[in-house]
């Protein structure tokens, strides 16, 4: 009954979701112990952004 008010409309836009990147961590890999292993993989961002890659191993004997 006191207070001010004031009316306006406004145009609200949504922006979809970010589309997944994908990766490939390259073929699974066996080796003999002592022996060199190259890891290589790729990966692709459908709204070209900066992709970052990390190995992790999860599984065998401990490596260096």
């Amino acid at each position: 009954p006191f207070g001010l008010s004031s009316t306006d409309t406004v145009k609200v836009t949504v922006k979809s979701d970010n589309v997944r990147a994908s990766a490939d961590a390259g073929q699974d890999q066996v080796v003999d112990e002592q022996s060199q292993v190259t890891l290589s993989g790729s990966g692709t961002d459908p709204e070209n952004g900066s992709l970052k890659y990390a190995w992790k191993q999860v599984g065998g004997e401990s490596v260096q």
